[in-house]
């Protein structure tokens, strides 16, 4: 992984994808009737065919770059390594709203405690929410959603 961060790909700048981008930002675009990530499409038109189970990755961290000198082929688990060694793991950097997967809201955060607090049951709660009461016990003893006041 040493030649990842080299910083070497920084010499030419981020080449982006237009057209449609998903929540996390990947653009995705039609070739031959199937549908592909951009970056995937870049890396295929430029060295060939991707093996299964192997991702292209962006040392650039731009989900929309198609630069293929920013990006490289990897498992799954150099991907983690790779998002671990730059410190973007989820835990410690995208709280609450800016958790791309996140369905809640801080004022819904705040609205699930006052309503539990104010002794309506969990699982009420939790189907108004749309979320598991399991969800609803670990925002109401702060488990989750922490940085909520």
């Amino acid at each position: 992984m040493g030649q990842l961060y080299d910083g070497s790909w920084r010499k030419t700048p981020c080449i982006e994808a237009h057209g449609y981008r998903n929540k996390q930002g990947y653009c995705v675009k039609r070739y031959n009737g199937k549908r592909w990530f951009s970056h995937r499409l870049a890396w295929y038109l430029e060295f060939g065919p991707i093996p299964d189970g192997v991702l292209v990755c962006h040392k650039c961290d731009n989900p929309s770059c198609i630069n293929t000198g920013h990006l490289f082929l990897g498992s799954p688990k150099d991907n983690t390594a790779d998002r671990d060694y730059k410190g973007r793991h989820k835990c410690g950097h995208q709280k609450g709203e800016e958790n791309s997967s996140s369905k809640l809201t801080e004022d819904v955060v705040r609205l699930i405690r006052e309503r539990v607090n104010n002794g309506e049951s969990k699982s009420s709660v939790a189907r108004s929410a749309g979320i598991s009461c399991g969800h609803v016990c670990r925002i109401v003893s702060r488990e989750n959603w922490a940085h909520v006041p």
